[in-house]
């Protein structure tokens, strides 16, 4: 379904949305203490044993899933080039095993473009792409195993993800006439909002780790509708493809 965007309809920030901030940046806060303490608890055990803090960023391709009763309508979307940023705890809960939440500012959304020739002969060529900002909080749980100095390892769980901000950008050629549109995405569950805040869904991940160093690939695969319509049994969901390369700080046997 092609997004129709009408920027004198662009939702003003309201009371309610402002509230809605508050609360991200409160969790945002919340979430980064979390991570603090769980890097400064367990002094008493071994240093391989102990709460790791790390830094994490990358390249993320995203894309919609996007459907209706009838049918898929996001078949045509292509792939979004983002990024992701972050920082992560590497809490042990054995020789192989460890949990590792994390939070990260994380771009996703889609983008489609095409061409076609009207009834009256009229050439036209489209582009369209939504840019949404997600505070992102992955919670896998990892497994690993090493072998000399390198480090395999994969994992899966759930993650959270908070709508933060983004762009709707349309453009339209007639006739090699140019006409663009650049409006901020409006968060929220009544129209005439683009998306909802919330997004959930599961997070995979494999890579490699040499010393502190990482590499990796996740996959997130989001289960929550955050399409503010739901006529005709609308859908809309997050997939993700990320590819990161990570730095974990304390001392690696």
């Amino acid at each position: 379904m092609l997004h129709v965007i009408d920027k004198q309809n662009e939702n003003p920030i309201t009371h309610q949305n402002m509230k809605k901030r508050k609360r991200i940046v409160l969790l945002t806060l919340l979430s980064v203490f979390c991570i603090s303490a769980f890097a400064q608890m367990e002094v008493s055990k071994p240093d391989r044993l102990k709460p790791k803090i790390g830094i994490r960023a990358g390249f993320n391709l995203s894309n919609f899933v996007e459907q209706e009763d009838d049918g898929i309508n996001s078949s045509s979307y292509d792939l979004l080039p983002g990024f992701h940023a972050g920082i992560f705890v590497e809490i042990p809960l054995g020789e192989r095993f460890a949990f590792e939440p994390s939070i990260m500012i994380s771009r996703k959304g889609f983008q489609i473009s095409g061409e076609w020739t009207d009834s009256i002969g009229q050439f036209h060529e489209f582009y369209e792409a939504h840019t949404l900002y997600y505070l992102d909080i992955p919670l896998p749980f990892i497994v690993s195993q090493e072998f000399g100095i390198v480090k395999i390892f994969g994992g899966a769980g759930p993650y959270l993800g908070f709508g933060i901000g983004g762009n709707k950008y349309d453009q339209d050629k007639i006739n090699g006439v140019k006409t663009e549109t650049d409006d901020k995405i409006a968060w929220g569950s009544k129209d005439p909002d683009d998306y909802r805040n919330l997004d959930w869904g599961l997070t995979f991940n494999a890579g490699v780790e040499i010393k502190s160093f990482q590499v990796s690939f996740a996959y997130e695969l989001g289960f929550a509708n955050i399409s503010e319509e739901t006529g005709n049994g609308l859908t809309i969901n997050n997939k993700v493809a990320r590819f990161s390369v990570a730095y974990k700080f304390g001392k690696i046997e």
